[in-house]
């Protein structure tokens, strides 16, 4: 087997599951004109906190509990809705929480991009770029044998080089490709998200943060119900641009018009 075009396609979910959320911290410093580290490591923390600490433990007990597999887990729609359900609860909860902390009366664009940077960008490096990085020393050892030392030397990680086989003989390169791209897709909705629920707190508008709810869970109600990988990537493609679309028009334009007064 040749795996060419796996090293290729790991190679860009790196670039997607960890460049490109770095990339978009150093762009925030720009947009805030300052570092906003606060901003940042807050959605880091709420992220690590409502949904690592808390969400993922619960399911993790429901999912031993009887009732739960029997009325719940053994249904595709009802398991799917509650896992869309409780991850835009939980984690708009805490964006909430974030924006009530961080700054009542008001808020500023690079601050808020940050934010969402901050947790999207924290969720990509831990749940994605984490295993893209490994795949990618574990493809470069299979294609032109790098990396020997760390394969061979740590098998618990990576197992056995006939394992390695498998799982790339198993899984398309394309599905890797795909992998990495859904953290583009996933980043901009947080950030999307993140000015959402930046306007609710601002304008005391609650409606805006059962909003940014729905939505969640909506989109990933739909991508995990969409039937094959090309239609989800193609759903959530729609939905980033979307968010870049708000973005944009909604609060950039502002952004800039206010960097132009000041200049």
């Amino acid at each position: 087997m040749t795996y060419g075009g796996h090293v290729v396609a790991v190679a860009f979910a790196v670039l997607f599951s960890v460049a490109f959320p770095i990339g978009l911290l150093f762009y925030s410093r720009k947009l805030a004109g300052k570092f906003p580290w606060k901003q940042a490591l807050a959605g880091a923390m709420v992220f690590a906190i409502f949904q690592i600490f808390t969400r993922i433990p619960l399911i993790t007990y429901l999912q031993g509990q009887s009732w739960f597999v029997i009325h719940i887990a053994s249904e595709r729609l009802l398991m799917a809705l509650f896992l869309s359900f409780t991850a835009g609860l939980f984690e708009e909860v805490g964006r909430t929480v974030a924006f009530l902390l961080f700054r009542r009366n008001g808020y500023r664009f690079g601050e808020v991009f940050a934010y969402g940077v901050g947790h999207g960008g924290f969720e990509s490096l831990l749940l994605v770029g984490v295993n893209t990085l490994a795949n990618l020393v574990a493809v470069l050892y299979l294609a032109f044998g790098w990396f020997s030392n760390a394969v061979i030397g740590n098998p618990q990680i990576f197992g056995s080089v006939g394992d390695l086989s498998a799982v790339f003989a198993a899984n398309p390169a394309h599905l890797f490709f795909f992998g990495g791209l859904e953290r583009v897709f996933a980043i901009m909705l947080h950030i999307a998200l993140s000015f959402v629920v930046a306007k609710g707190v601002s304008g005391k508008r609650p409606k805006m943060v059962l909003m940014a709810i729905l939505i969640h869970t909506a989109v990933n109600f739909v991508a995990v119900l969409m039937p094959g990988v090309w239609l989800a990537e193609g759903f959530l493609l729609l939905v980033a641009l979307g968010c870049f679309w708000y973005i944009r028009k909604s609060f950039y334009t502002k952004y800039l018009d206010e960097m132009g007064d000041r200049g």
